[in-house]
């Protein structure tokens, strides 16, 4: 049975914003405001960035970085962003449809989609943000992908990780990482430097990959 638990004032409130925002800043990508204020500041003209689900991030990415990587699994997606790309008239981006004939986002034994984080060149990119399939695996690949002081960007972190938030369905500190994957990255990530922001319907976490690594 679904549970309507979390409806609670607060998160109507909270809910009610959110669709507030997305209406008064649709080509906005869909992380929380805090995190896209944070981006916005800290993003370089010059940077080499990577995502592994495109959408308004992609455009929104594409005019602020040198070169983005942008991996896609769906085709009609892939075909209305491609358009959503050419009519900006971007051309820095390496769109890739990655198609899969699996529906499993976390045993995957042979995935293209996974590939395309593997031939990312190591402790190259600035910036990675995971938000489509297989985020597990993702996140886990792309640590050795940043640069030292790059910034791996993870939506939806409270689904996966032990957090503190008040977002529906969010892992609490006891429960700990929703898998093995998962217990693998927050291992991996456990000293980084960190930024948590939620808007009460969904968390975005960024992950600073240390400049010195021990």
């Amino acid at each position: 049975m679904k549970s309507f638990a979390h409806r609670t004032p607060k998160y109507i409130f909270s809910r009610f914003m959110d669709v507030l925002y997305r209406k008064t800043h649709p080509d906005n990508p869909w992380l929380t405001p805090k995190a896209i204020r944070y981006l916005d500041a800290w993003i370089k003209s010059d940077y080499i960035a990577a995502e592994f689900g495109s959408g308004t991030s992609t455009i929104w990415l594409a005019k602020r970085v040198a070169v983005l990587t942008s991996v896609e699994h769906d085709q009609n997606w892939h075909m209305k962003v491609s358009q959503m790309l050419n009519d900006c008239g971007l051309e820095n981006v390496n769109y890739i449809l990655a198609s899969e004939k699996s529906s499993d986002y976390e045993n995957v034994d042979e995935s293209d989609y996974l590939k395309k984080a593997l031939d990312l060149p190591e402790n190259k990119l600035d910036l990675a943000l995971v938000d489509g399939k297989h985020r597990s695996q993702c996140s886990n690949i792309l640590i050795n992908k940043l640069r030292p002081g790059g910034l791996l960007i993870i939506d939806n972190a409270n689904l996966y990780l032990p957090c503190e938030s008040n977002s529906p369905n969010s892992r609490s500190i006891i429960e700990g990482p929703a898998s093995r994957e998962w217990e693998l990255f927050w291992n991996s990530v456990r000293d980084w430097e960190k930024v948590w922001t939620s808007n009460g319907v969904f968390d975005t976490a960024l992950f600073f990959k240390p400049v010195s690594m021990n």
